[in-house]
């Protein structure tokens, strides 16, 4: 009987011994899943963490951009939207054909300061008097023609000579203050969509959200642009989409919604309306006298 439960008991100590051995066994192969759970976590949000920035730097890209410059060959497939956005539209590229001076205007600079300074010196100028003040004023500048440093070193007076008023001459040089002492730089007026550059244009004195509509209009050849300020814009969509009173910029917005991403072109075109409109009220006046 004593032999008997000596090997019972020997056989009951082996038993243990084995299951106490297959515990630390099991426990590791528990400690090792988890530790590959916890590194397949960590490896997921280092993931995560690394491609963050990578989202955040192509949504401000997307930000900053304004859209292809408007190009004549990018035309057809403009005018093929605007088209089919609105049959009064329709009619209206239909009768004026396509835009060919809408890349002739505002094309004789390159630079942007440049041009903002020209816009400055022609506001409220026919024509005629805009370019001979200009010229007068590009002689001023010197060698170094027209640009930040030449514009700087002016004064009012002298501007005032070739013609500009003191309040344009003071436009002119706070435009060239601007330029350099680096809030403002042809890179970053590239570089800004279209609501930043509104806001830091309209920061200089003597340039407004109409100055600025026309100079990313027909400077950058910005796409979608609506200038809500201008008359003949405002009288060409009243008189296409039979409008009583001039539409307000709500209405406008609202009407050219679907215009987008080409509100620029379809501008471009209510100035055509609105000039054949203002052509055709006095031949209609001189044939009911005629008739008479």
């Amino acid at each position: 009987m004593r032999t008997r439960s000596a090997g019972a008991v020997s056989n009951a100590a082996a038993a243990i011994t084995q299951s106490r051995n297959k515990v630390p066994k099991q426990a590791a192969n528990v400690k090792k899943t988890k530790l590959k759970k916890a590194t397949t976590v960590k490896s997921s949000k280092k993931t995560t963490v690394q491609t963050a920035p990578k989202v955040q730097r192509e949504t401000k890209k997307t930000i900053s951009s304004s859209g292809a410059a408007l190009s004549p060959s990018i035309i057809p497939t403009a005018l093929e939207h605007l088209s089919q956005s609105c049959k009064h539209l329709a009619s209206a590229i239909d009768t004026h054909g396509p835009p060919d001076s809408y890349f002739k205007a505002g094309g004789e600079e390159s630079d942007a300061f440049v041009s903002l300074a020209r816009s400055i010196v022609s506001q409220q100028l026919a024509g005629a008097a805009a370019q001979k003040i200009y010229e007068r004023f590009q002689t001023l500048c010197g060698p170094m023609g027209v640009c930040p440093d030449a514009v700087h070193s002016l004064n009012e007076d002298s501007l005032r000579e070739v013609g500009l008023s003191y309040r344009k001459a003071s436009y002119v040089l706070d435009l060239a203050a601007h330029f350099v002492d680096g809030r403002l730089s042809t890179p970053q007026i590239m570089n800004m969509n279209d609501t930043e550059l509104l806001q830091s244009l309209t920061a200089v004195h003597g340039i407004g959200e109409w100055t600025t509509h026309m100079f990313m209009m027909f400077h950058l050849k910005r796409p979608d642009v609506l200038p809500v300020g201008d008359l003949g814009v405002r009288k060409g969509m009243a008189a296409l989409y039979g409008l009583k009173d001039l539409p307000s910029e709500s209405e406008m917005k609202k009407i050219t919604a679907s215009w987008k991403p080409y509100r620029s072109l379809g501008s471009w075109y209510m100035w055509r309306v609105a000039g054949t409109v203002g052509n055709q009220s006095p031949k209609k006046k001189k044939s009911k006298q005629n008739k008479k």
